[in-house]
């Protein structure tokens, strides 16, 4: 007994119909959310943009206002000032009140240097450090105040950090609206293309499950016989583009179809059978291409060929196509 000859398999169908429609029907649902608007990828870049520049805006405001050095001079001033007031020093004595300061902050550390006893070397040039350190920091942040006093600038570096706070949380509100319409806007674009990508995809599947190459593929070639085996390869033939002559039932001289075109004429023995074609089906067919005028002959059956059949097939040059290779004579991929 011959091997089963497998069926054509098309690679989608019904349930794949019915999946598309499902995803169309839940693409269009999102869609809906959005109100069904329309969005450009170039909107998207648009509202993209005015994050980034929002952002840009925010960041020196937002690093300036929460600076430590702005915080550290704002608190030098504050000092200052007290010991101005405590000494009753005048604003032109800001070296007085820098040395002050470095004194104040040699005796701070002092009692960090009795704690840990280091050698009395290493001990002096802590405390001359710290001295160096603070009267130094005094008088580069107590300098720039001139004359408006260390006191009066403290309170006005506090003012212009509460307007630079302000204003960072103002352009941190415009840059939060700005990032929310954003991801609005992009997730409308998103919703949009799925929903142009599932009509897109419903449409091809019904359109393809509804052609004559899917019925060709889904039909059970394998079993069929006689006459409607000559008309499943007439339906193939056409879809190809070809025409297609029937020859008389009796006296066809081995040919049942005579396809035409593509700068071809074929004769065309059609053999449903059961078992393995043979020798005689390859003599016929090469004979009725001399009478019937063709440049060429095909046999086709949905079952197998004899390697007899084969073997004269190759030396006469007559194209022999078995059960195995009906879908891709369907798909165009061989006549």
């Amino acid at each position: 007994m011959p091997p089963a000859v497998p069926t054509a398999r098309p690679l989608y169908g019904p349930a794949d119909l019915a999946a598309a429609a499902a995803a169309l029907d839940a693409a269009r649902r999102e869609w809906e959310r959005f109100g069904l608007q329309t969005v450009g990828g170039d909107q998207v870049e648009a509202e993209r943009a005015r994050v980034e520049e929002a952002r840009a805006r925010l960041a020196p405001v937002a690093a300036q206002a929460g600076s430590w050095v702005f915080r550290a001079r704002y608190h030098v001033l504050r000092a200052a000032g007290a010991l101005q007031r405590l000494f009753g020093l005048e604003d032109r004595h800001a070296w007085v009140v820098a040395v002050l300061m470095g004194v104040a902050g040699t005796v701070a550390v002092a009692p960090l240097v009795l704690l840990f006893r280091p050698p009395a070397g290493p001990g002096a040039a802590v405390l001359l450090g710290a001295f160096v350190l603070t009267t130094a920091a005094g008088l580069a942040f107590i300098l720039p105040a001139g004359r408006l006093g260390p006191t009066a600038a403290a309170d006005h570096l506090r003012s212009e950090r509460a307007r630079g706070l302000q204003l960072a949380a103002r352009l941190r509100e415009e840059l939060e609206d700005a990032d929310r319409l954003y991801r609005w806007v992009a997730a409308a674009h998103r919703a949009q293309a799925q929903y142009v990508q599932a009509v897109d995809r419903h449409r091809r599947l019904e359109q393809l499950l509804t052609s004559e190459r899917y019925h060709l593929l889904t039909t059970d070639w394998r079993t069929l016989r006689g006459v409607p085996f000559e008309e499943f390869l007439t339906r193939i033939f056409r879809l190809l583009g070809y025409q297609v002559q029937t020859t008389k039932a009796s006296g066809d001289q081995g040919v049942d179809l005579i396809v035409v075109g593509k700068g071809r004429r074929i004769a065309v023995q059609a053999k449903g059978y059961e078992g393995s074609v043979g020798n005689k089906s390859v003599q016929e067919a090469f004979a009725g291409q001399t009478y019937y005028g063709c440049t060429a002959c095909v046999v086709v059956t949905n079952s197998q060929f004899t390697s007899g059949a084969i073997e004269l097939a190759r030396r006469v040059g007559c194209q022999l196509i078995d059960g195995g290779q009906i879908p891709a004579l369907i798909d165009g991929a061989i006549l």
